[in-house]
């Protein structure tokens, strides 16, 4: 069970800090958008790791 919350919890953190790339690309920004991203998806992982844990018990 906590295996696939933490596969989970990697690829929100990779999909964010993937789109915080592409996004500091496109507008020609140096790493602003990337670590704005990465930082809101690993809030966002640990949010759902909390409720995913909270449901489970």
């Amino acid at each position: 069970m906590f295996s696939s919350v933490a596969l989970q919890m990697g690829v929100i953190i990779f999909i964010g800090t993937w789109l915080g790339q592409k996004t500091d690309e496109i507008f020609e920004i140096n790493h602003v958008f990337t670590t704005s991203f990465s930082l809101i998806s690993v809030l966002i992982s640990l949010y759902y790791m909390y409720v995913k844990t909270k449901n489970e018990s």
